[in-house]
């Protein structure tokens, strides 16, 4: 706004094209999935969760496009995400396993804001592959928008197909890293985390909300490495 604002006095541009202009830059700012931010930062439990300052946040996560596809995961087309999740339309997803350097598992508390499994633990960073993205750039945007975490080597494992009738159908994509750095969760998405085994996530997974594709995910995983903990 106060560029545009700018542009008025500086070059003469008429106030009424100003809200037009606005409204553009907004519907271009969600498509592209691009968040307005100011730095800030607050420390809790030794990691970092993003603190926005000030600034209206004009992304809109219900308008992204994403990639649809078929039961053999072959794209069809691209559609907003609010469609997707209303018609139970089958589409990618990434899934990035955050391990540290003794083998423990990020998992991260997911907020009650979100649009399928809000407030439940989810043992994986990533999420839905907007139009036109590969599984492995949206790995690697997923891991850098939810948990700060970029310049890190994924290792990608399998891909597989899950459905939970009524709520998901996904083709995901399953990826690993090590990292034992900072974290800067990302305030909108991602309410907590905390590191534990393998092996103790399954167990909770039995008394806590954990999503169910994120559980499949793990299982597999263990038993396909022979992961220990």
């Amino acid at each position: 706004m106060k560029v545009w604002a700018s542009c008025v006095r500086q070059y003469g541009l008429c106030k009424s094209f100003l809200p037009c202009a606005v409204h553009a830059w907004t519907w271009t700012t969600a498509w592209n999935n691009i968040y307005l931010r100011q730095k800030g930062a607050q420390a809790q439990g030794g990691i970092q969760i993003s603190q926005p300052e000030g600034e209206i946040d004009m992304y809109n996560p219900a308008e992204e496009m994403v990639q649809v596809v078929d039961e053999e995961n072959r794209v069809t087309g691209a559609v907003p995400r609010r469609v997707m999740r209303e018609k139970c339309l089958i589409h990618r997803a990434t899934y990035v396993l955050v391990f540290n350097s003794r083998g423990e598992l990020f998992v991260q508390k997911r907020t009650t804001t979100k649009d399928v499994y809000p407030g439940y633990y989810d043992i994986a960073a990533g999420g839905v592959v907007l139009a036109g993205e590969s599984y492995r750039e949206s790995a690697e945007r997923e891991l850098a928008e939810e948990l700060g975490v970029t310049g890190v080597g994924l290792t990608h494992h399998f891909d597989f197909y899950f459905e939970d009738k009524g709520r998901n159908r996904v083709w995901g994509s399953v990826w690993s890293c090590t990292y034992d750095g900072e974290m800067v969760l990302q305030e909108e998405e991602v309410e907590s985390g905390f590191f534990e085994t393998p092996q103790r996530i399954i167990e909770m997974s039995e008394t806590e909300k954990f999503t169910p594709d994120g559980i499949a995910v793990l299982k597999r995983f263990v038993e396909k490495y022979s992961v220990a903990g």
